[in-house]
């Protein structure tokens, strides 16, 4: 091979980016590689109908096609990041690294595939402000507070918590009133109904972004001085209450200090409110239907503040019982001679537990009472026992004259009894 012919192999080869060292050291067959250039080969014909193909490439003669790709092993130095997160060196990335869109944006914070920033600040909360910052319970209070945050995804949440020494602590979520996630205003409210004795509460801020880092500020205090007191210092109420035909009606007094504008009687979610009178107290009629259960029943007496909060309260309790009657007693014979036999008898009755009737009492036992003329007290002389018609009798020697009445003692669910009195004179 001739000097020429080598030159213009050399040359070509540099050209087309081969190093000439590289041909030198391939020797005279590496060079008879690169010259040897096949003809190019016609394209074949398309088949009837179908698309056209890519053109064939054409080849070029001594030098490398041109292309945006760089050869392996003579990339260039450049300063362009590679799409996505890929490493230069072709190695896929760390794990844990953010996933990227095709056009190798990161996606944004909270997307599938993101990870927080461990690098991000943590939030920041200003202008933090209580409104009113003393008051007088009940009251409503206002706070505020401006929460920013750099985390793509901005804050999460942002709540209060108000301190006291006196009082439980009370935490409060607060809602966003302007901004962003990103820098925006946030607001709660709160009412403070009642208080033990005047005390403050001291708010505490606080922010969480959704990188997971938060932020605390306090705020002023508010001072709270406790409102009138009103305690319920009496109550009067029966013990025992019986239910007739009619039912009843069961008169409640309750004297209460500092006369709220509301004290009432509740029991089961229900709630009777009282009448004022004048100069703290208070009465209340309690209605009571004819079937109303037997038994204790319990009340509990609230005197309201003005935010309609029990501020003062007192348990009441009486015990509910069905009506007795005593029918035809009767004792005699009237006169009767000293020493003469005498019977006392009558029916007892007692008021059905659907208040519709009254019915025998049998088999419930009945004291004879005698008092004698001229004495004030009763002497019980007999016990006896109805028989199934609620029928009782009882036979006595006539000793003077005197009354003679007879007395039911009472059961859980009958109320107790005395008949009218009947004088027997004695010759």
């Amino acid at each position: 091979m001739n000097r020429r012919v080598i030159a213009a192999i050399v040359a070509g080869a540099v050209l087309g980016g081969v190093a000439p060292a590289t041909l030198a050291a391939a020797g005279p067959s590496a060079m008879a590689e690169t010259t040897a250039t096949p003809a190019p080969r016609p394209a074949p014909e398309a088949a009837p109908g179908a698309a056209p193909s890519d053109p064939a490439p054409t080849p070029s003669y001594g030098r490398a096609p041109a292309t945006s790709e760089t050869p392996a092993g003579n990339a260039p130095a450049t300063s362009e990041t590679p799409a996505g997160n890929a490493d230069p060196s072709g190695s896929p990335p760390p794990e844990g690294t953010p996933s990227a869109t095709p056009s190798g944006t990161p996606l944004p914070e909270g997307s599938p595939g993101s990870t927080p920033d461990p690098a991000q600040d943590a939030p920041v909360l200003a202008n933090a402000s209580t409104l009113p910052t003393a008051v007088e319970t009940p009251a409503t209070v206002v706070l505020r507070v401006n929460a920013t945050s750099t985390s793509p995804g901005g804050i999460q949440a942002v709540s209060v918590t108000l301190t006291s020494p006196d009082e439980p602590a009370r935490r409060l979520e607060m809602s966003r009133v302007n901004g962003t996630v990103h820098s925006g205003a946030y607001q709660a409210v709160t009412q403070i109904e009642k208080v033990a004795a005047d005390t403050s509460f001291q708010p505490v801020f606080e922010a969480l972004d959704t990188n997971g880092k938060t932020a605390t500020a306090e705020g002023t205090a508010v001072k709270v001085k406790r409102g009138p007191a009103y305690p319920i210092t009496s109550v009067t109420v029966p013990r025992y209450v019986t239910l007739s035909e009619y039912g009843a009606n069961v008169r409640v007094e309750a004297h209460v200090e500092n006369g709220p504008d509301r004290v009432q009687l509740t029991r089961d979610q229900v709630a009777l409110p009282f009448t004022h009178i004048g100069a703290g107290e208070y009465r209340l009629m309690v209605p009571l239907p004819v079937n109303a259960p037997t038994g204790l029943h319990s009340y509990t007496i609230e005197a309201l503040n003005p935010a309609g909060v029990a501020d003062g309260t007192r348990p009441v309790e009486f015990h509910v019982k069905r009506a007795v009657r005593f029918s035809g007693f009767d004792a005699g014979p009237e006169p009767v001679a000293k020493g003469q036999k005498l019977t006392a008898s009558g029916h007892l009755y007692g008021l059905s537990p659907d208040g519709t009737e009254f019915r025998p009492m049998a088999w419930h036992y009945v004291d004879i009472m005698f008092k004698e003329a001229g004495s004030s007290a009763y002497t019980t002389l007999a016990r006896v026992k109805a028989d199934a018609q609620g029928r009782f009798f009882g036979a006595f020697f006539a000793a003077s004259d005197g009354d003679w009445k007879a007395a039911f003692a009472g059961t859980a669910s009958y109320a107790q009894m005395t008949s009218h009195a009947d004088f027997v004179d004695v010759k």
